[in-house]
């Protein structure tokens, strides 16, 4: 994966927000996968539409963390989260 992506959510993995705890489930292993706030809100931005520069762009803002560290941290999660058929390219 790289910065000019798009990713996009699996539709097949199923989201559930319990409480404060937000969790994905890929229907087919049934690993079920627990993100914190960042995550959850990386999640969010998955929509297809933005690419991961612009994802990093909006966490940078919102978390107040510079901008290359959010590239780089955001990287690293998404291509975990493709890794596991979590999102799509």
């Amino acid at each position: 994966m790289n910065i000019s992506d798009k990713p996009l959510q699996n539709t097949d993995t199923a989201v559930r927000q319990i409480d404060d705890a937000f969790y994905v489930m890929h229907p087919d292993t049934s690993e079920l996968h627990n993100f914190n706030d960042v995550g959850t809100r990386v999640w969010e931005l998955v929509d297809g539409e933005r690419t991961v520069a612009e994802i990093a762009a909006v966490i940078s803002g919102e978390y107040e963390v510079e901008l290359a560290v959010a590239e780089t941290d955001i990287l690293a999660f998404l291509d975990e989260l493709l890794h596991k058929d979590l999102i799509r390219v």
